[in-house]
């Protein structure tokens, strides 16, 4: 059995892939190590694609990576250091650095769920409301 260098981070953030020529691919990292992730990709990832740029909005980074493993809609990646946001980075492998950039990223997309949430039951409650609260037309009569 394989042994991890580091304890994977169980997140839940989202990204998108980017890979030459075709259309990006939403996702979300589903755990995370500072040596590379599982994703649970929307749609797959065309064959023989290895090489990939990983985007997390939440954080504004962009990590490059390689494809080790696929299955179903999930797929292994391994980080490549010296790529992307990486590059120059000491602070990049150190797994407390990490964890605190992935951390920032799952609560600024726990912060966007709830402000949807909040928008769409402020919409629900107001149009529910006003509809309880109008007066019927034979109320007048």
């Amino acid at each position: 059995m394989l042994k991890r260098k580091t304890v994977r981070q169980k997140c839940i953030v989202d990204a998108r892939l980017y890979f030459d020529g075709e259309p990006a691919i939403d996702c979300s990292i589903d755990d995370i190590t500072p040596e590379g992730a599982r994703l649970i990709v929307e749609r797959p990832v065309p064959r023989p694609m290895r090489k990939i740029l990983i985007f997390i909005p939440s954080i504004g980074a962009v990590w490059a990576a390689n494809i080790r493993w696929r299955r179903g809609q999930s797929l292994g990646l391994e980080f490549i250091p010296g790529e992307a946001d990486l590059a120059g980075t000491t602070t990049a492998s150190d797994p407390k650095v990490f964890a605190l950039r992935m951390q920032c990223a799952q609560l600024s997309n726990t912060a966007k769920r709830i402000e949807k949430r909040i928008a769409a039951s402020s919409g629900k409650t107001r149009g529910s409301t006003s509809a309880v609260h109008s007066p019927s037309p034979e109320m007048g009569r």
